[in-house]
């Protein structure tokens, strides 16, 4: 299923499953029975959600001993859900410099193209963000998954953001509408949660829940991971370039290995190589164009910025 060669560097990918592992280390076995269950004495769910969020709800519950969370432990729904799913894929994504300065450069996409985040490589991933920050704190990555929100019958992209501070978990609901609506609608959900399990807020911490602006650039690298052509290649063996990872299952069973080890996959090595050149010459433009078809950007390609004259 992978290249001959595992990457030999540990990633912070892998610290947080290691870590999230010691605090729960019986949660694949509880992804297993669900997924038995799944469309029998549980609803069924589309395929690109390995588990929706109530299931790992109850996988918390089950390993700590609660019929029902408190406050404090929510937040461990929100990272075994996105850490527990990249168990079982293990890519981690790394963009070359300068396709991540093209990308970044491009005018971000408004509209969220909830289509094109249907058709994330992986269940879970973990996205390299060299460089960036978030609200003032280094950003070293994040994970992208989806969740099918049951009772709602809601799609939402879930990111949970790798930052100098921790983790901080993010929803985006799904739909045909703007980034900034997206997360609002996400944000009051939050909110309307947090008021049910008695978290008490400040207002200062409201207003960090604004967002949208901040994950525009994020979405943007997370849309030419699941556009039409990304350009990429294995970083331990480019031969291996387009055979992504697809989790498998054993024959006559419901179990559902994890994957064995990390996978590294670089994004625009030629491509960056010509964008620098084009830089060095002072003849490119500093971002490209995102093209998209379909109301909710079913199809979508990125545009490297052309030479001038």
């Amino acid at each position: 299923m992978f290249g001959a060669q595992a990457t030999q560097e540990k990633t912070r990918a892998e610290f947080y499953l290691e870590a999230v592992g010691r605090l729960y280390p019986k949660f694949s076995l509880a992804v297993e029975r669900m997924l038995a269950r799944r469309g029998r004495d549980l609803p069924s769910w589309p395929s690109w959600c390995l588990l929706p969020m109530p299931g790992w709800y109850a996988a918390v519950c089950d390993e700590a001993g609660h019929h029902k969370l408190p406050p404090e432990k929510l937040k461990d729904v929100y990272w075994l859900a996105a850490l527990g799913t990249w168990n079982y894929t293990k890519g981690v994504w790394r963009f070359e410099e300068g396709l991540q300065e093209a990308l970044l450069a491009t005018p971000h996409l408004d509209r969220m193209p909830s289509e094109l985040f249907l058709k994330l490589p992986e269940w879970s991933l973990y996205i390299e963000t060299r460089g960036m920050y978030w609200q003032g704190l280094q950003l070293y990555g994040f994970w992208a998954h989806l969740n099918w929100e049951l009772s709602e019958e809601r799609r939402e992209l879930r990111l949970l953001l790798d930052t100098e501070q921790g983790m901080l978990s993010l929803a985006l609901f799904l739909g045909e509408w703007s980034v900034r609506e997206a997360a609002e609608r996400a944000i009051a959900e939050k909110l309307h949660l947090y008021a049910k399990a008695g978290v008490q807020w400040t207002w200062e911490a409201f207003l960090k829940m604004d967002f949208s602006q901040e994950v525009m650039p994020l979405l943007s690298l997370l849309a030419y991971v699941c556009s039409a052509s990304p350009e990429i290649e294995c970083f331990e063996n480019p031969a291996y370039a387009a055979k992504l990872f697809r989790p498998w299952r054993v024959e006559g069973s419901s179990r559902l290995p994890c994957a064995p080890f990390v996978q590294v996959w670089l994004l625009g090595k030629s491509l960056s190589s010509r964008l620098c050149a084009q830089a060095r010459g002072g003849g490119a433009a500093m971002g490209g164009q995102w093209l998209l078809s379909g109301a909710l950007g079913k199809s979508c390609c990125w545009v490297p910025p052309q030479t001038q004259g």
